[in-house]
């Protein structure tokens, strides 16, 4: 039996972010921030914010700060302020306490849980007109004639692996595309710096 695709629909925006994370959602929100007309769309493989995060971790709260600037007036769910470090080597005899190295001194900074995070960021970037998918997956790039990025596709296939069934394909296309998953944030989040000042350049 031949499988012919459906035409895809189309979504325009301006800026599509693929994966809600901290940095994406940041990367959002400080677009929405920034440049109030700009259509920005979030998309994420799970089925809701926060789902594929690991959940503890230590941060520190600068970035917030600078952020959302009265973040501690309506904190993360999970935020506790850290009041000590002791660092400790485990044996099968007992155990032995280690001097704590600069780099590990959390001295103001702040432990989360990353998921519970995530979900808060999300609804502050949605308050400011952010468009949020989540369950759907970036499954490939469109391209511009060109030859540029010009957004990303989604396509949702459900049933078994016996009998698949597609979506309608769905064409998220936009003039800027960031991708945050996983370690290519930081890459991202450096070409985000140089990417920001253009923007500005062009309102």
């Amino acid at each position: 039996m031949n499988y012919t695709a459906p035409e895809r629909e189309i979504m325009e925006y301006d800026v599509v972010v693929v994966g809600a994370g901290p940095a994406g959602l940041a990367c959002a929100l400080r677009l929405k921030q920034k440049r109030e007309d700009l259509m920005v769309a979030v998309i994420e493989k799970g089925a809701e914010i926060g789902a594929h995060i690991l959940s503890g971790a230590v941060i520190e709260p600068g970035p917030l700060n600078d952020l959302l600037p009265d973040w501690r007036d309506n904190p993360p769910p999970v935020c506790v302020d850290v009041t000590g470090d002791e660092l400790w080597y485990l044996k099968k005899a007992g155990r032995t306490r280690l001097p704590t190295p600069p780099q590990q001194n959390n001295h103001g900074n702040v432990i989360v849980s990353l998921g519970a995070l995530c979900q808060w960021l999300a609804t502050h970037a949605e308050n400011a007109g952010v468009d949020i998918f989540p369950g759907f997956a970036a499954a490939d790039v469109c391209y511009r004639e060109d030859g540029g990025v010009g957004g990303v596709m989604v396509a949702i296939a459900y049933g078994s692996i016996f009998l698949k069934r597609w979506a309608r394909p769905l064409a998220l296309t936009a003039s800027w595309a960031w991708l945050y998953t996983g370690l290519i944030s930081i890459i991202s989040m450096v070409a985000f710096a140089g990417a920001m000042q253009e923007m500005m350049m062009m309102s």
